[in-house]
Formats: C-alpha cells, structure tokens, sequence
C-alpha cells in the first residue's frame, strides 16, 4: 500500500495558517456555547449522576458543582470574546480551565463506561479544541477581533 505523500508547501501555505495565524474566536464560541449547553443539561435531565457514566464526575462533586464549574467557563470564555482590552494571563486561565474540564468530564465518562460513547462525539471534538486555544493562547498574545 502506497502512502500518500503531501507537499510541505501545502502544508505551509495552507495548513499552517489555519492552526497558527487565523483568528479563534469562532472555536471560543463553540467552546463557550458548549459549556453553557452541558451546564444545561446537568440540571435539566433529571438526576443524570445517578447514572453509571458519571460516577468518576460525581466522585469529585454533585451536578450542581460541574454545572457551575461549566458555567464558570461559559462567562469567562464570553468575558474574554467580548471585552476589548487584551488580557493575556486571563486568556490563559480560562482556556486552561476550559481544556481542564473538558477533558476531565469526557475522559471520566468513557472510563466509567469502558468503550468511546457515541453521543459524546462533539465532547471528543471540543477537547482537542479547547487545547488547541490553550496552546495558541500560551504561544502568543490573545488577539482581539474588533
């Protein structure tokens, strides 16, 4: 079987912006927005700690604990998209905190369940993204979309 071999030049000219050089504002309100949804949910579904999967997250506190800790991350993350000066040590910790939970609440819930749990698909999508604004956050400076 041949592998397939890409050019570093379209990986420079193309892939290399998208990770490095373009604005992350659009992922910060995916991630923001996702929070505020999993908050929801926590209090909303009635119970949902009662259930096998959260048993790791319930260990470390009720629903009403993590629903504030995602809310914490809501503000935070939408303090940060619409304040216009540049706080970087703040972006910092809010992202930090954001790939903190997120990570946290995805990984307990598949390690409870012992298999990838199809509904937490996007959940496997936003960890690797609220990284990704830790790591682009760490590299350099927040930028601020007017």
């Amino acid at each position: 079987m041949k592998s397939i071999k890409v050019p570093k030049t379209v990986v420079k000219r193309y892939v290399s912006p998208l990770l490095w050089e373009f604005d992350t504002v659009t992922i910060r309100m995916i991630l923001a927005t996702a929070s505020a949804c999993f908050a929801t949910a926590l209090l909303s579904s009635g119970q949902p700690f009662s259930r096998e999967a959260y048993s790791i997250m319930e260990a470390v506190g009720h629903e009403v604990f993590w629903s504030l800790a995602f809310v914490l991350h809501t503000i935070g993350t939408y303090w940060r998209l619409a304040e216009a000066k540049s706080r970087p040590r703040w972006a910092l910790c809010i992202n930090a905190y954001g790939a903190f939970i997120w990570s946290f609440a995805t990984v307990s819930i598949t390690v409870a369940l012992g298999y990838l749990v199809p509904t937490l698909a996007l959940a496997y999508v936003v960890v690797p993204l609220a990284f990704w604004a830790l790591i682009r956050t760490a590299m350099q400076p927040e930028r601020v979309t007017p």
